[in-house]
């Protein structure tokens, strides 16, 4: 907490110059949106963000519709499951009882035991 005091009161006293980091912040989003969507085969997690983000910049504005779109998207992906992992997962909690049935069921899923 101390260096990001210290770094706000030191950057308040260099001159800096913030003409055009909007453009580049802009390039460098859209750079990774690309490398994330040629990298997975489930797009929903990014069509479904554009979507949103299009809908509340109808309806909130340019000034406050970021806030909004990221709660919503969150949202989204949490209830659908869509926000995480490589699909590669298994829920071991469902129709395994025993402790060496759970480890079977990693193994096949693709994990590894604990043990």
């Amino acid at each position: 907490m101390i260096g990001a005091v210290a770094g706000g009161a030191i950057g308040q006293l260099i001159p800096f110059e913030l003409k055009g980091i909007d453009f580049c912040m802009t390039a460098l989003f859209i750079i990774i949106f690309i490398d994330q969507w040629e990298k997975t085969k489930v797009h929903f997690p990014a069509v479904s963000g554009i979507i949103v983000a299009v809908i509340c910049l109808l309806i909130f504005g340019e000034s406050a519709f970021m806030l909004p779109a990221l709660i919503i998207v969150s949202e989204i992906l949490i209830l659908t499951g869509a926000g995480g992992g490589n699909g590669k997962e298994k829920n071991i909690s469902e129709g395994s009882t025993s402790g060496e049935e759970q480890e079977n069921d990693i193994v096949k899923a693709g994990g590894r035991s604990g043990r």
